[in-house]
């Protein structure tokens, strides 16, 4: 019971109190409204009982994709370029040489270059092989591979395309001999123009070669500081847009290719660097060094004469551009050093070499064949079918001393020609 209820029921129907209550009364807004006990009936009848659910789970709004980066209210990134650009896209899909708005798509052909020198099989004449694909694929009409003689000290031809016999013959250029050929040895490719400088190359060349060189590039092959090889060309229509991509190319090349020639020759080689010309020995002086040395002293010695004139044969048909009498010589230096501990050989000529052998019985001469095949296998093994020809066929002539000679004139006669 309210507060003024109570007031009220103490003193009702009297003074201000009495109007008060009437006026509240009258005002109220919060009085339910009157109902019948039908209707109340009627609404409890009617009700229907609420279910509470404890996994109440809103329905998804779905997601709001946007077209554009201004709809999704984000500030768009800069505009990057394609990975592979419409030049090189068309380069690879179509081919080099192709164009597109006048711009050459050509590729540089150093790449190929390289890959195509490393694809020559391992041999003592990988250089000149090397030089093979050289004068391919830079349209060389003129020029030549110039390698390192331990011999002579100097820098010969091993192979050459487009000079004449004189000027193969007069190639060998001293380090020292002019100062441009000198700044080859800096690692950078020379070119050698005008009357003055040309001029001092006029003894490696012939009169007629001489009137048709306009310009020389020498291009130094180095690996470990040591000048190894020089490529020389004079003539050749490479296929570089401009002379200087041409020198950097070739620049390339020769940095490239060095580790091969380094191992082709050089290591090979180091056995052979105080070698004799062993070409200009005679029968005579060969035999008289052999029977007063003291190695030889008491012992047996077989001599035998082999034709390796098959073999250079086919050696020159793999590496057309290689110079014959390089291979000779070549053949003459790694025959020398393959002997040196078993004793002594000789160049006959035309292809023919006189074998000294201590302590070796005529029937065992198919072993040092077989270990001769060997070693050639270590030093022509890229080329195939080389050694076929390398079989007691070869063996031309067969004397065991003292057995069948009495002294070095006897000796001489069975080999002479």
């Amino acid at each position: 019971m309210g507060l003024f209820q109570k007031a009220a029921s103490i003193v009702p129907g009297q003074g201000l109190l009495q109007k008060s209550l009437e006026m509240i009364v009258e005002n109220r807004t919060d009085v339910p409204p009157y109902l019948t006990q039908e209707e109340l009936d009627l609404l409890v009848k009617n009700k229907k009982p609420s279910v509470v659910s404890y996994n109440k789970v809103e329905p998804p709004i779905p997601a709001k994709v946007p077209r554009t980066w201004s709809e999704a209210g984000i500030k768009s990134p800069p505009l990057r370029g394609p990975m592979i650009d419409a030049d090189e896209f068309d380069k690879h899909k179509k081919g080099k040489g192709k164009t597109r708005k006048g711009v050459s798509t050509e590729a540089d052909p150093t790449d190929s270059i390289i890959s195509a020198i490393f694809a020559v099989p391992q041999s003592i004449e990988h250089p000149s092989q090397a030089f093979g694909v050289l004068t391919e694929r830079l349209s060389i009409a003129k020029g030549a591979i110039l390698l390192y003689d331990p011999v002579r000290t100097e820098y010969a031809p091993w192979a050459g395309v487009g000079y004449d016999t004189t000027s193969l013959h007069r190639l060998r250029i001293p380090l020292g001999a002019s100062e441009s050929f000198n700044a080859a040895a800096n690692g950078r490719p020379i070119v050698v123009a005008g009357a003055a400088e040309l001029a001092r190359y006029n003894g490696y060349f012939s009169n007629r070669e001489l009137a048709l060189i306009t310009r020389l590039i020498f291009v130094p092959f180095i690996y470990g500081d040591k000048l190894i090889a020089i490529l020389m060309i004079s003539s050749a229509s490479p296929p570089y847009s401009s002379q200087e991509l041409f020198l950097l190319g070739l620049e390339r090349i020769a940095g490239a290719a060095s580790p091969a020639f380094q191992k082709a020759r050089e290591e090979r080689l180091r056995e052979t660097e105080s070698a004799e010309d062993v070409r200009s020995k005679t029968l005579e002086e060969m035999f008289s060094r052999l029977f007063s040395s003291r190695t030889a002293a008491g012992k047996q010695i077989l001599f035998f004469s082999l034709s390796l004139g098959a073999l250079e044969g086919k050696i020159l048909a793999a590496i057309p551009l290689l110079d014959p009498f390089r291979l000779e010589e070549d053949l003459c230096y790694f025959l020398q050093c393959f002997t040196a501990d078993l004793g002594h050989s000789v160049y006959l000529g035309q292809g023919d070499y006189l074998f000294a052998v201590y302590g070796l019985e005529k029937e065992n001469a198919d072993l040092f064949l077989h270990q001769l095949k060997l070693f050639f296998g270590g030093l022509f093994g890229g080329l195939d079918g080389v050694l076929d020809s390398l079989n007691e066929s070869a063996i031309m002539k067969i004397h065991s001393y003292p057995e069948d000679g009495d002294g070095v004139a006897h000796i001489v006669s069975l080999f002479s020609r």
